[in-house]
């Protein structure tokens, strides 16, 4: 088994980290939703890197604190490995059923908060 390690600075390179860990499993947005329990939308939202108190409030602590935190996305060995391009060029996923009535601005991820092989 392989893993991707990445920084995660920020909620949208969290999101980004979690959106990687999902598309390497196969599994659509609404698939995962289901699995969890919860709403389609809210995974989009945290995929997004959707502002929230809770998360706005960890990232600040880290930053204040100078603690770095890093995620590991679990590759079997079985499972093709994303390719290494530039996070602009990763595939998007198909919008929603029902679209939320506001869509956040895409971002260009930080370069930190690229996975890389570890």
């Amino acid at each position: 088994m392989t893993r991707l390690r990445g920084e995660i600075p920020t909620a949208e390179a969290l999101g980004r980290m979690l959106q990687q860990g999902r598309l390497v499993r196969g599994l659509s947005q609404r698939e995962l939703a289901d699995q969890l329990g919860i709403g389609q939308k809210w995974v989009w939202e945290m995929e997004g890197g959707k502002p929230g108190i809770c998360t706005e409030r960890l990232f600040q602590m880290l930053r204040a604190t100078g603690v770095h935190l890093y995620a590991e996305i679990d590759v079997p060995d079985d499972v093709e490995q994303p390719a290494e391009r530039p996070p602009a060029e990763q595939p998007a996923e198909p919008p929603p059923a029902e679209p939320p009535a506001e869509r956040p601005p895409a971002e260009q991820p930080e370069p930190s908060a690229r996975p890389t092989r570890g």
